[in-house]
């Protein structure tokens, strides 16, 4: 794939284009890459390919966000990031990595575990980059989802046995700053 000169500057949106059953509409523009589905997965492909130059299409069946818009906004993410830090919280990406060992128990290969934990705080510094907003206000009690006073809290069972005892509990659920469920932040 040749370089292209980076546009700053995305180009707009495409008005939708809604179908019925049975009309066609013929497609015959060309990218390197299409996005298809505009939550958070798509928009962090769609955001890479267009800084690696690619043109890219997106490529949704509604109006974008998925079930990224409609969560709570939650970015579980350890290993020392800002947020945890700027909260008094310690912990480390070996601590983060000893408890999802046992919490996710081989769902997912050791080497891509280690990966996610090694990079974490990389990863929250991406979205902030991105103009995620996060905010170090540490939820004092354990609750499924803080409320809009908080938005740094322990998201799964660190604190209980045998999670605390296979590594040191740390609120790891980085909320996104805003209102109810601020998924559409990202």
């Amino acid at each position: 794939m040749a370089k292209r000169k980076k546009s700053l500057a995305p180009r707009p949106a495409d008005p939708p284009l809604v179908l019925t059953r049975d009309e066609h509409h013929a497609w015959d523009e060309e990218a390197d890459v299409v996005v298809v589905g505009f939550g958070g997965a798509g928009a962090c492909a769609a955001l890479e390919a267009h800084a690696a130059s690619a043109r890219v299409r997106v490529l949704d069946r509604f109006h974008g966000g998925g079930a990224t818009a409609i969560s709570g906004g939650v970015f579980y993410a350890g290993g020392g990031t800002h947020i945890q830090r700027e909260a008094g919280v310690s912990d480390d990406a070996d601590e983060m990595f000893r408890y999802l060992s046992l919490e996710v128990k081989g769902v997912v290969t050791e080497e891509t575990l280690r990966d996610f934990c090694d990079r974490s705080v990389e990863n929250l510094g991406w979205l902030e980059g991105h103009g995620v907003p996060f905010e170090a206000s540490l939820c004092p009690y354990k609750t499924s989802y803080p409320t809009d006073d908080y938005y740094l809290y322990y998201s799964g069972n660190e604190g209980f046995s045998p999670y605390k005892e296979a590594a040191k509990p740390a609120p790891r659920g980085h909320r996104a700053k805003g209102a109810g469920l601020p998924g559409e932040s990202f």
